[in-house]
């Protein structure tokens, strides 16, 4: 027994002596620099598992958080975050998908603005004689018209603006999805509700330039820049690609009128000169 001890010793001592043994020892006590190092102003936490959190990891995590796990916001807080943050607002009623809601908000926006204009719908068709006994230009008709058609007709074109809105922005390699688009759309119209009530100055001072046109202006052009706004939360974009998402539409159709308007004025001055 004692001579095999000796033995290991002095092999041991040879293998030490020869460098081998070192090799060996410094292998088992090495550590990958990358796992003992962290770079410089990064915070780091020795998680159970035994790696490394640093604060880049945890923003990533916060930022890929689930939607069930985040604070739950109230309408009324979402309403006025709109108004006073929308930037942060929109981006969260496009990450939640609070489609009901935001149909509920566009509905109401037009349904609120459709009644506020009945009085000088009114109006306008007192002044027409040939049409006062018309039962559909009766107030009662109208009223009735005004109640059933509104909801059906906002979301139709809530629905087809949204529509192309989003296959504008899929072409241009948006990767947002359309319910995100419906909720921050229609929060994006939340603004209009307020201008609504001052159609009644129209009929109200009985002027014939429309106050209400003047007026509302400036809280449409603020409509438009919050829907650029979701465009461009909804679908991670640059704010000059969610401005060509919005406009490539209306130039589209503002073309498409122009040679409508120049067929018919050819085909008109056609007709003229064939007689």
């Amino acid at each position: 027994m004692d001579k095999d001890k000796n033995s290991g010793r002095d092999d041991e001592g040879r293998l030490i002596e020869s460098g081998e043994g070192a090799a060996m020892m410094g292998e088992k006590q090495s550590i990958d620099p990358q796992e003992s190092q962290s770079e410089p102003g990064k915070s780091e936490e020795l998680s159970d598992a035994g790696d490394y959190i640093t604060s880049d990891s945890i923003e990533h995590a916060m930022a890929e958080e689930p939607p069930g796990k985040s604070e739950k916001r109230t309408i009324t807080e979402l309403l006025y975050g709109v108004i006073a943050n929308p930037v942060e607002t929109l981006r969260y009623v496009a990450k939640h998908k609070l489609v009901a809601v935001g149909i509920l908000i566009y509905v109401a926006v037009a349904w609120i603005g459709a009644f506020a204009s009945i009085p000088g719908t009114l109006n306008s068709f007192e002044q027409i004689p040939d049409l006062s006994g018309i039962p559909m230009f009766n107030p009662h008709s109208i009223v009735i018209f005004t109640v059933v058609a509104t909801p059906f007709f906002s979301l139709l074109g809530m629905f087809i603006s949204a529509g192309i809105l989003h296959l504008i922005a899929s072409l241009l390699k948006g990767k947002g999805e359309f319910p995100g688009l419906i909720s921050a759309v229609g929060f994006a119209s939340f603004p209009m509700i307020i201008s609504t009530p001052l159609s009644l100055l129209d009929y109200m001072l009985g002027v014939s330039i429309s106050l209400y046109g003047i007026i509302s202006l400036p809280f449409t052009l603020w409509t438009i820049v919050l829907t650029i706004i979701g465009i461009r939360e909804n679908y991670n974009f640059s704010t000059a690609r969610a401005v060509w998402t919005f406009f490539i539409p209306l130039i589209a159709l503002f073309l498409l009128v122009m040679l409508l308007v120049i067929g018919i004025i050819v085909l008109f001055v056609g007709a003229l000169s064939g007689q």
